[in-house]
Protein backbone atom coordinates (compact mmCIF):
# COMPACT_ATOMS: atom_id res chain seq x y z
CA UNK A 1 0.00 0.00 0.00
CA UNK A 2 1.10 3.56 -0.97
CA UNK A 3 0.67 6.47 1.67
CA UNK A 4 1.70 9.90 1.25
CA UNK A 5 3.18 11.82 4.14
CA UNK A 6 4.00 15.27 4.69
CA UNK A 7 7.01 16.58 6.13
CA UNK A 8 9.64 19.35 6.13
CA UNK A 9 13.57 20.00 5.87
CA UNK A 10 15.01 21.35 9.20
CA UNK A 11 18.45 22.22 9.83
CA UNK A 12 19.54 20.42 12.78
CA UNK A 13 22.75 22.36 13.28
CA UNK A 14 26.37 23.17 12.35
CA UNK A 15 27.51 22.51 8.64
CA UNK A 16 29.84 19.90 6.97
CA UNK A 17 33.61 20.42 6.61
CA UNK A 18 33.63 19.38 3.07
CA UNK A 19 31.52 21.34 1.84
CA UNK A 20 29.68 24.27 4.03
CA UNK A 21 26.74 23.23 3.37
CA UNK A 22 24.01 23.43 6.51
CA UNK A 23 23.38 19.56 8.06
CA UNK A 24 19.87 19.07 7.26
CA UNK A 25 17.31 16.16 8.49
CA UNK A 26 13.54 15.61 7.07
CA UNK A 27 11.21 15.53 9.59
CA UNK A 28 7.55 14.24 10.10
CA UNK A 29 5.38 14.77 13.19
CA UNK A 30 5.22 11.19 14.97
CA UNK A 31 1.01 12.31 14.75
CA UNK A 32 1.28 11.69 11.01
CA UNK A 33 3.98 9.11 10.56
CA UNK A 34 2.03 6.38 10.43
CA UNK A 35 2.68 5.35 7.30
CA UNK A 36 6.33 5.36 7.47
CA UNK A 37 8.43 1.68 8.55
CA UNK A 38 9.95 3.34 11.97
CA UNK A 39 10.39 1.74 14.69
CA UNK A 40 11.49 3.38 17.81
CA UNK A 41 14.70 3.55 19.61
CA UNK A 42 16.24 1.97 16.31
CA UNK A 43 17.36 3.29 12.81
CA UNK A 44 15.39 1.59 9.97
CA UNK A 45 17.27 1.51 7.07
CA UNK A 46 15.62 2.64 3.53
CA UNK A 47 15.67 3.26 0.11
CA UNK A 48 15.69 7.08 -0.45
CA UNK A 49 14.65 8.44 -3.97
CA UNK A 50 15.42 11.80 -4.92
CA UNK A 51 15.03 13.45 -8.77
CA UNK A 52 16.37 10.67 -11.00
CA UNK A 53 18.89 8.90 -8.09
CA UNK A 54 18.62 6.24 -5.18
CA UNK A 55 20.23 6.59 -2.15
CA UNK A 56 20.71 4.02 1.07
CA UNK A 57 19.14 6.02 4.23
CA UNK A 58 17.43 5.43 7.59
CA UNK A 59 14.42 6.48 9.42
CA UNK A 60 14.87 6.92 13.28
CA UNK A 61 12.75 7.63 16.28
CA UNK A 62 13.55 8.16 19.66
CA UNK A 63 10.40 9.09 21.91
CA UNK A 64 9.16 10.82 24.05
CA UNK A 65 12.75 13.13 23.77
CA UNK A 66 11.62 13.80 20.13
CA UNK A 67 7.64 14.37 18.78
CA UNK A 68 8.77 13.30 15.17
CA UNK A 69 10.73 10.81 12.84
CA UNK A 70 13.31 11.64 10.67
CA UNK A 71 15.15 10.69 7.70
CA UNK A 72 18.68 10.54 8.55
CA UNK A 73 21.17 12.53 6.99
CA UNK A 74 24.01 10.06 6.04
CA UNK A 75 23.30 8.68 2.59
CA UNK A 76 25.18 6.21 0.41
CA UNK A 77 24.29 6.30 -3.16
CA UNK A 78 24.35 3.24 -5.48
CA UNK A 79 27.96 2.82 -5.79
CA UNK A 80 28.14 2.36 -1.80
CA UNK A 81 29.91 5.91 -1.46
CA UNK A 82 28.61 8.44 1.51
CA UNK A 83 26.56 11.59 0.74
CA UNK A 84 25.20 13.91 2.90
CA UNK A 85 21.59 14.61 2.34
CA UNK A 86 22.08 18.24 2.83
CA UNK A 87 23.82 18.10 -1.01
CA UNK A 88 21.15 15.21 -2.41
CA UNK A 89 18.62 17.87 -1.22
CA UNK A 90 20.78 20.96 -2.35
CA UNK A 91 21.35 19.51 -6.04
CA UNK A 92 17.65 18.63 -6.16
CA UNK A 93 16.33 22.48 -5.69
CA UNK A 94 14.85 21.31 -1.99
CA UNK A 95 15.85 24.07 1.21
CA UNK A 96 15.69 23.84 4.80
CA UNK A 97 12.17 24.85 5.82
CA UNK A 98 10.35 23.29 2.68
CA UNK A 99 7.28 21.23 3.05
CA UNK A 100 7.92 18.04 1.45
CA UNK A 101 5.57 14.69 0.46
CA UNK A 102 7.04 11.60 1.07
CA UNK A 103 5.28 8.79 -0.85
CA UNK A 104 6.38 5.58 0.77
CA UNK A 105 5.92 1.77 -0.06
CA UNK A 106 7.16 -0.51 2.03
CA UNK A 107 11.06 1.10 2.77
CA UNK A 108 10.77 2.97 -0.72
CA UNK A 109 10.42 6.41 0.28
CA UNK A 110 9.95 9.16 -2.85
CA UNK A 111 11.02 12.33 -1.55
CA UNK A 112 8.91 15.33 -4.04
CA UNK A 113 7.48 18.93 -3.36
CA UNK A 114 4.54 19.93 -1.65
CA UNK A 115 2.59 21.19 -4.15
Amino acid sequence: MVARIYGVIRYTGGEYVDDKRERLEIWVDKKDAGGLPYQDHKRVDINLFVGNSKYRSGLRSKPPKTPYVWICPDLRDTNSQKVSLARVLDENGFRKNDRVVLIVNGKDIRLEREL
